[in-house]
């Protein structure tokens, strides 16, 4: 009697598997077909796959390429070695995924700078790289004539700090050979305050013409230069008045620069002036920082013999002091006049 053994196997769930498969494959070929930028795979130094846009990219058809040629070929061969180094660490596990620029080579020979974007995966159980490519000449050209747009403006703004420095320095030398020929003691005087005031601001000048950063001057060594020219114009003996500078990473733009620079001038001046009479030893301190609620506080004080007995700030006629509360004003700021040992200004704005 003749009979027939079988086996029946429910293959439903793997033919599910390989219908999913399959609308993956599709969806994923769909999407890098249509995609404007380059997709590719390689696998032993071969392209296995790229899409239309890779193909134009580098003026090739798919077919020249697919299963041909590889990254070698499309590679400047100076930069080939830095290629070669980043797919090798991703065929070994090192880099997951890498990012860089490279100069691409294409079919008529122009070089264009490439960027890239590629990941480890798998194609038919064996190791291979798949990633994206776009061609950023273009991109890069802008960046380049943009650079060389702001270098010409750095050295352009270079000049012009330059030139008003200068200029302030001649308006002095002017002031200086007037007062000369004026020979009177007083008049003297008063241009020596006015070329202060003049230094004050070309210091400022000086400063954004030596500094790379345009935006922002140090103001610490900009007030240890302001403090030293006033010394040696005012104090004979340099032993006589010591100064006492702390600025914590202050930084001003020029619109608060001159303002801050012209009311250091006149405030530590006046110290320089009044405060020491018939070469009395004492300290000039000039602190300078920034709160917790980013204002900037200046703090200006000497520890001589203070102002005359019933002073009343509110009555000042001096055009120092005046000045003082002009600049305050001109910063957007507000002062307190301290009298203990000497006199101690505290000056706050925001910076």
């Amino acid at each position: 009697e003749t009979a027939v053994l079988g086996a029946v196997r429910d293959i439903t769930p793997r033919k599910k598997m390989e219908l999913a498969l399959r609308e993956s494959e599709d969806k994923f070929r769909k999407l890098a077909e249509d995609a404007q930028v380059g997709v590719y795979l390689h696998q032993d130094g071969i392209f296995r796959y790229i899409n239309p846009c890779f193909a134009r990219m580098f003026g090739y058809k798919i077919d020249e390429i697919v299963g041909r040629l590889g990254p070698v070929d499309f590679c400047h061969p100076d930069d080939w070695p830095l290629v070669a180094r980043k797919i090798e660490a991703r065929y070994r596990d090192e880099e997951a995924k890498a990012h860089y620029n490279f100069r691409g080579v294409r079919k008529d020979g122009s070089v264009r700078i490439m960027e890239v974007y590629g990941s480890r995966t798998t194609f038919q159980q064996r190791p291979a790289i798949i990633g994206m490519i776009m061609d950023v000449t273009a991109e890069k050209e802008r960046e380049r004539k943009l650079q060389a747009s702001l270098k010409e403006k750095e050295v352009l703004l270079q000049e012009i700090h330059h030139r008003v420095k200068n200029n302030m320095q001649i308006i002095s030398s002017l002031l200086r050979l007037q007062a000369r020929q004026a020979n009177n003691p007083h008049f003297e005087q008063l241009i020596q305050v006015c070329q202060n005031r003049i230094r004050s601001m070309a210091l400022i000048h000086e400063k954004f013409y030596e500094t790379s950063d345009f935006t922002k001057i140090d103001f610490n060594d900009y007030a240890r230069r302001l403090l030293s020219y006033l010394l040696a114009i005012y104090i004979k003996d340099e032993k006589q008045i010591t100064l006492d500078i702390g600025i914590q990473d202050v930084f001003l733009d020029i619109n608060k620069a001159i303002p801050c620079g012209l009311l250091i001038n006149e405030i530590v001046s006046n110290s320089l002036k009044h405060a020491f009479p018939g070469g009395k030893r004492g300290t000039i301190s000039l602190k300078m920082r920034r709160t917790n609620h980013q204002e900037v506080e200046l703090i200006i004080a000497d520890d001589g013999v203070g102002f005359p007995p019933k002073f009343d700030l509110h009555k000042i006629t001096s055009l120092g002091l005046q000045l003082v509360k002009d600049l305050v004003r001109q910063l957007g700021g507000h002062f307190e006049l301290i009298q203990r040992r000497g006199i101690e200004y505290r000056i706050y704005f925001q910076g």
